[in-house]
Order: C-alpha cells, then structure tokens, then sequence
C-alpha cells in the first residue's frame, strides 16, 4: 500500500509493479485478506485493468469492510475508467452515494470530482452523426454544478495534505477541459470551437502541470490539440497532438488503444491516410476491455481512412 502511494505521487511504473508483487505476496499468504485485494484491485485499475478491478472491488465492497466509503469511491472510479455509458452511469451512482454518505471532507471532494469527470465523459454520444444535443447540454450541466461544488470544497481542505490537494486540483482542470472539448464537437461558430478549445488546453496544461505523467491527461491533451489543428489547419497543431498521444504509447500507457485511435484520427484528419489505417488495425488488435474504444468507432474510422475522408468527426 505504501508503494501504491509512492506511485499515486511519482507515476514510476516500476513502483507499481513492486506494489503488485507485494500484495499477491499478501494475498497469497491469506487470500481472504480484505486490505490485500482492494489494493491490489486499486493497483488493476491504475494499470488499466479496470475490468478486473470491478470484480475484485464488488466482492470486497459486498463484505462491507470499515472502509467501505473508500472501497465504493474506488469501485465508481473503476466504472469510470471503462468509459462506456453503462459503466459511466454506476460510476455515478457509487459517486453520487460516497458523495451524500460520507463524513470524511476529503473523500467528499474526491466524488464530487470524479462525477464532475464522469458527467463530462457521459456529453460523448454513442454516434456523433445522432447526437441527442439536449442529452448533451443535461450532461455539461451537472458536470458544470459539480465541478463548482468540487471547487467549493477544495477551497476549505486546510488541512489535506499537498499532494491530495494537487491531485484534486489537477483532476477539477481536466474534466472541465475536456468537457469544453467535448462541447465544441456540436456547438459554437468555428470561431467560439477555437477559443474553446484553447480555454480547454489551458485547463488541461494546468492538470499535467499539477499532476505530470498521467496518461489521461495527456490523451485529453492530444485530443484538444488534435480538434484545433483541424479547425485551424493547423500542421503545428497536429504535431503536438501526435506528440502527447505518442508520449502516452511510449513512456506512460504502452499499446493504450484509445491513444492508438486518436493518433489515428490525427493521421486520417490530415489525409495522411496508410498511417492512419495502421493505427486503427493496431488498435483493433488489443482486448475491447483493454483499448476503451469500440470495435464500431475503430472500424468506421478505419472506413473512412480507406474512403479519403478528412472530415472531423
């Protein structure tokens, strides 16, 4: 556990990587330890794995352990990291619970973050060609409302410690970033897109800034980036995006396949369209619960690389 904090403040894999080989240790030695498999199911999630920790979370959070706020928050942020609109609409059901139950401030602030992260996560419409544009601004709405209470809060934690405070701060930056991104992909003047999203990159430079080396936020980053060069046309644009969904696949979440997908999108935007077609095929290859991409949206990106569309989306 204690090098699951390192690990929260530093984001050296090979912390946790020892993290997990301790707490199989653990878990080998008692496998109905209760503290030995959250964590290890925390340390599944942080890997990616959220399907995993999903089950490991339900089972320790059926036991109703003395830290069953936190085994919830960590069972909703597991939902979350699935990114599909079932899994997002439980994580905001465990959220919302954690958020109206607990007494502890600082767990509070956390959920109430998080469902400012899942209701901006919740405006992406299964096909962006049928879009529900009032479903859309319902979601902006609540993400709005609880990234102000979040923010209200935050600003009475005296007493948490700095990392805690940063890692809130960073997490407040990057759902109100992109869910600005997320807003420009049906609303505004081309003009209104643009200011977005350099407001949106603001925000999230700020979250990277707070907490460097997260792979989330640099895919949200690359994927502003990505928007803006095409409204720009903008070939410095489309650099930067490459280079933080690049920095992503090789220093911080290797073969992740939404950052596959986007790099992708950048290359088809750009008719750069074999490079493209590569990007989708090698993303296609890696496990659905792996890639947090569909099979649908990778295959029609891949369609229309091969058909020589540059059109977003």
């Amino acid at each position: 556990m204690a090098d699951l904090e390192v690990y929260r403040r530093m984001k050296s894999p090979e912390q946790l990587d020892r993290a997990i080989a301790q707490l199989d240790e653990a878990r080998k030695e008692d496998p109905e330890y209760l503290l030995a498999r959250y964590g290890r199911a925390i340390a599944d999630d942080l890997s990616g794995r959220a399907t995993n920790a999903i089950t490991e979370l339900e089972q320790v959070f059926a036991a109703k352990p003395p830290f069953v706020d936190d085994v919830e928050y960590h069972l909703g942020m597991a939902h979350y990291h699935r990114y599909d609109w079932a899994d997002l609409d439980k994580a905001i059901e465990h959220l919302s619970a954690v958020a109206a139950r607990t007494g502890d401030p600082v767990l509070r602030c956390r959920s109430l973050v998080a469902l400012a992260q899942a209701f901006g996560m919740r405006m992406i419409p299964r096909d962006p060609r049928d879009a529900d544009l009032e479903e859309i601004k319902h979601y902006f709405d609540l993400h709005t409302e609880h990234a102000e209470s979040a923010a209200n809060l935050l600003k009475s934690l005296t007493q948490a410690d700095p990392v805690t405070i940063k890692e809130l701060k960073s997490a407040l930056h990057n759902a109100r970033g992109f869910a600005l991104m997320y807003w420009t992909d049906f609303f505004g003047t081309v003009n209104q897109k643009i200011a977005l999203l350099k407001e949106a990159i603001v925000q999230l430079q700020l979250a990277d800034e707070s907490n460097p080396n997260d792979w989330a936020i640099h895919c949200d980053i690359g994927s502003a980036w990505m928007r803006l060069g095409y409204l720009e046309k903008s070939n410095s644009a489309m650099e930067k995006a490459r280079m933080h969904l690049t920095k992503v696949l090789e220093d911080l979440r290797a073969n992740y396949g939404f950052a596959l997908y986007e790099l992708g999108r950048s290359y088809r935007l750009c008719g750069r369209f074999e490079e493209a077609i590569a990007c989708f095929e090698e993303a296609l290859k890696i496990p659905y619960e792996s890639r947090d991409v569909s099979d649908r949206r990778l295959l029609l990106e891949k369609d229309r690389a091969k058909a020589g569309v540059k059109d977003y989306p």
